[in-house]
């Protein structure tokens, strides 16, 4: 691998084992991340955000536009249960959309769109692959940008600006500009402050989401113990990332001493100022196995899990004026591990690897930004074997753990930790591995068993979500922007939204996707947007985008693509 000249990083050999969960695809779960207005490209007018998706075996990244909603969804956010239906698939639960007036979305009658919307688009796709009739369109096709590798995976960075594509296989991440910032905007994000202060329940907005939305790699990856040669260094160092000459050679070496390994090049990365064009930018990383990527804030983490007796692994913490400026902090770890990091505020909780046979850390360190840098202040006493999973909202910080949650009080004096242990009615080796969490939501929900419990941070509860179908998994799930639906897509095709506010009442039940029977493909991914109430999820067999309307839960679109979808994310602008 190639490291750029600069701070040093001592590396230790790693240790690694790996442990088997229950599969689930949540790629673009929480990655909704959202946009000033007042930074939206001003040439893309009618644009409420865009869509990306990877071509599953392919090396493009295809862009679509997301028209803004003229019907009353723009910054209206009640609702008043007055919907029209299809009553053939939406099983509707009647009576239970209502809210109260902090969340009034005046929307009586203005789903009906049997004409307005065509929703069967199979005739009108099977010469052409266009999106829709006429200027009533949500998505459109923008432009397809071509990355460096097949089978990369998506997020979107905090800010809303960028997408993030990585590929564990190769050590690579790449970073592709959205094309939605207006040109006078570059590299001036002013209201990115890392150095503020440490009040996580206020300076993070509505619109923070902090999710586990990774595929599991675990049983690829299960490799023999390394050595620790040195202590683990506590703190990080900001990284400025030179240019230097393109290699992809990925000859890490064992070398204690050496820089991450990074690529940019500031002189082509603002070709398409004022063209609303997406790019790809010069920037790349090249740290071992980028995997578990989180945001809260306007900030992102991702975890690089390290390669046994290679690598250790890493975190790189970035905003979106770090992405431009080709600037960003890392986080070193002694071994590798299948870990995580929760970065909110200046302080970071980072998982801790001190088993060298194991390659699921068990144990959290606390950090803080402090002069710049990140540096260790404490490691958690609460064990947490096994540990896979985490999330953030308002309040709390919480990791899966083999027996139960180990969750951090981020309201207190100190961020205390506690153990939430599992409930009676876990079975056998049942445990949660996946969270999904809203700064705005005081509840997470997490996986165990393909099946989503509730989970109530501030008295330590654990429940089955009320309503889910007992007989069906969950393949993908998100919050919405506003943290006012919760929306997961069951193995059988059928997606069903829940009212957050309403304590959780599942509003919605709705089949939106034909038999995914083909093992060969990818799985169905889903994304939503931060404002207008939509929901997007991909059928791979059918090359179809489905549109999804989070009030009445009526399929507003089903777009034809001439590519496999694979992940999905979706960026623009806050109401």
């Amino acid at each position: 691998m190639r490291y750029q000249s600069g701070p040093k990083f001592r590396r230790s050999a790693i240790a690694a084992a790996a442990s088997a969960f229950v599969s689930i695809s949540l790629v673009g779960c929480g990655n909704e991340a959202q946009l000033d207005p007042d930074r939206v490209q001003t040439g893309l007018d009618g644009v409420a955000g865009r869509l990306a998706l990877v071509e599953h075996n392919g090396d493009r990244l295809h862009i679509m536009n997301v028209a803004a909603r003229d019907d009353g969804h723009d910054g209206d956010h009640g609702h008043d249960g007055e919907h029209g239906h299809d009553d053939e698939h939406d099983h509707d639960h009647e009576g239970e959309h209502g809210h109260d007036e902090e969340h009034d979305h005046d929307h009586e009658g203005e789903h009906d769109h049997d004409e307005e919307h065509d929703h069967d688009h199979d005739e009108e796709h099977d010469e052409d692959h266009d999106h829709a009739d006429g200027p009533e369109a949500l998505l459109s096709p923008v432009d397809a940008v071509f990355l460096d590798r097949s089978g990369m995976r998506l997020h979107a960075s905090a800010g809303g600006r960028y997408f993030v594509v990585t590929s564990r296989d190769n050590d690579l991440v790449q970073f592709v500009d959205s094309g939605l910032i207006a040109e006078d905007d570059h590299g001036h994000d002013d209201d990115h402050d890392h150095d503020g202060d440490h009040d996580h329940d206020h300076d993070h907005g509505g619109d923070d989401h902090a999710h586990d939305e990774e595929h599991d790699h675990d049983e690829e990856h299960a490799q023999d113990g390394g050595h620790d040669h040195e202590g683990e260094h506590a703190h990080t160092h900001a990284a400025t990332l030179k240019q230097h000459d393109h290699d992809h050679d990925h000859d890490h070496g064992d070398d204690d001493d050496h820089d991450h390994g990074h690529e940019h090049d500031h002189d082509h990365d603002h070709a398409h100022d004022g063209m609303g064009q997406p790019q790809v930018l010069s920037l790349r990383l090249f740290d071992s196995r980028p995997t578990h990527f989180q945001t809260f804030g306007d900030q992102s983490a991702l975890f690089f899990d390290g390669d046994t007796g290679v690598a250790s692994a890493s975190v790189a913490v970035f905003n979106d004026a770090g992405i431009e400026a080709g600037e960003m902090d890392y986080i070193p770890r002694t071994y590798a591990q299948h870990g995580a990091a929760q970065v909110v505020g200046n302080v970071a909780f980072v998982t801790r690897q001190e088993d060298i046979d194991s390659f699921l850390p068990e144990r959290v360190d606390r950090l803080e930004r402090l002069g710049g840098q990140f540096r260790h202040i404490e490691t958690y006493d609460v064990q947490c074997p096994g540990l896979h999973g985490s999330a953030s909202n308002g309040g709390y910080t919480a990791f899966g753990c083999g027996d139960g949650l180990l969750l951090i009080d981020r309201q207190s004096n100190g961020f205390p930790a506690t153990k939430v242990a599992n409930p009676a009615s876990f079975t056998g080796d049942m445990r949660i591995g996946r969270l999904a969490a809203h700064a705005d939501v005081p509840e997470m929900v997490g996986i165990a068993s393909g099946h989503p419990y509730l989970i109530h941070p501030t008295h330590g509860d654990i429940e089955a979500l009320a309503g889910w179908p007992e007989d069906l998994g969950i393949e993908a799930m998100a919050f919405d922007g506003h943290g006012e639906h919760f929306v997961a897509l069951d193995d059988a095709g059928e997606l069903h939204i829940f009212n957050t506010g309403q304590e959780w009442t599942l509003t919605h039940s709705r089949a939106v996707l034909g038999a995914q029977d083909d093992e060969d493909l990818p799985a169905p991914s889903l994304a939503v947007s931060g404002h207008d109430g939509l929901a997007f999820v991909t059928d791979p067999v059918n090359r179809l985008v489905v549109v999804v309307d989070l009030e009445s839960g009526e399929v507003l679109e089903s777009v034809a693509v001439d590519y496999v979808p694979s992940g999905l994310v979706w960026l623009g602008g806050a109401e």
